[in-house]
């Protein structure tokens, strides 16, 4: 997988959940029992779900992940090659990402994601 695979999965899986983070406060859930999930969990096969549910990025990081070797071994080699890049979008999920009133990316969000774009290489494939 990509990195432009990972960016293009991980942003049209945000949007079909209408942005909405898989946990009310603080950081984001892979998966929550809504079928949300935050934005590397987009990445996870679901037949993982269930060795994953619930656990948090604030105390399971995408490292963690990696070191138990939950994921299978195509991503999980992907997903160490793009270490940083799946960190900056995590942040922006759990923390740099906010919705108007008409649950849409705010202009700040777009330009957020954008600058994730820019600095990653990667392009942003799908409206906002």
């Amino acid at each position: 997988m990509t990195k432009q695979d990972m960016f293009d999965k991980m942003v049209k899986g945000l949007k079909a959940q209408g942005w909405q983070k898989s946990h009310d406060v603080g950081g984001c859930l892979y998966f929550d029992d809504n079928d949300r999930c935050c934005a590397v969990g987009h990445l996870i096969p679901i037949d993982l779900k269930a060795k994953i549910q619930g656990r948090e990025e604030n105390t399971v990081t995408v490292g963690t992940l990696l070191a138990e070797e939950i994921l299978p071994v195509v991503l999980n080699d992907a997903m160490h090659d793009h270490y940083d890049f799946l960190g900056d979008m995590q942040v922006f999920h759990d923390s740099g990402m906010y919705l108007d009133a008409s649950s849409q990316l705010t202009a700040s969000s777009v330009r957020n994601l954008q600058g994730i774009s820019c600095e990653h290489n990667v392009k942003i494939n799908i409206e906002l």
